[in-house]
């Protein structure tokens, strides 16, 4: 088997972190390496990279070489980090002022005398939301089954609470939602669904 001689190989390093505070100032690090170690950072007073190890004197001097500035070549970075943190607070912003109705559907599990009244409200975003059984549109029902706001693969959520009551008095219940992207609570009973598009 013949055998070749390989060229060693390192793997070069970009680090480039900025932030935006909330009273519109800015900050950044940047720092570069080689091989998992640090090779230089950029010192903002003297507007130049300092050599952190002895092989970054090698790409100091390829910077001098090619004539590129590091101010300018680093306001390069600085503005696509920027620009990339600015897209995603933009997407983040949309998503937290996102609004989806929920859709509900109320059900039932008779057994003998009492039955089981599900009401179950799904695919809303924001996650907050109230759900409850009220009785003759007056009284509130506790109930001993309410599970947890869970997450939907789409990103919006779902919920569904549970109450048992008499058979024959099931007709006088009804679920009542509120949601920040509705007008008005929702009510729902038996034999009743609700699809918003």
């Amino acid at each position: 088997m013949d055998t070749q001689d390989h060229e060693d190989v390192s793997i070069y390093q970009v680090k480039f972190t900025c932030s935006l505070h909330e009273d519109g100032s800015t900050g950044d690090y940047d720092v570069h390496g080689i091989d998992g170690n640090d090779l230089l950072v950029y010192d903002k007073e003297k507007s130049t990279y300092i050599p952190l190890m002895q092989k970054a004197q090698t790409i100091i001097k390829w910077f001098d070489r090619v004539k590129v500035n590091p101010q300018i070549y680093r306001n390069s970075i600085k503005q696509n980090c920027f620009s990339v943190l600015n897209k995603g607070l933009n997407n983040r912003k949309r998503e937290l002022e996102k609004k989806v109705p929920p859709q509900v559907k109320v059900s039932e599990s008779p057994s003998d005398k009492i039955t089981k009244l599900h009401c179950f409200v799904f695919g809303f975003y924001p996650q907050a939301v109230e759900v409850k059984w009220v009785k003759n549109k007056t009284f509130e029902v506790y109930s001993a089954d309410v599970k947890q706001v869970l997450p939907n693969p789409d990103g919006n959520y779902q919920l569904m609470v549970t109450v048992k009551v008499i058979a024959e008095d099931r007709y006088n219940y009804s679920c009542h939602v509120d949601h920040s992207s509705l007008n008005k609570t929702i009510i729902i009973q038996l034999g009743e669904s609700l699809h918003l598009n």
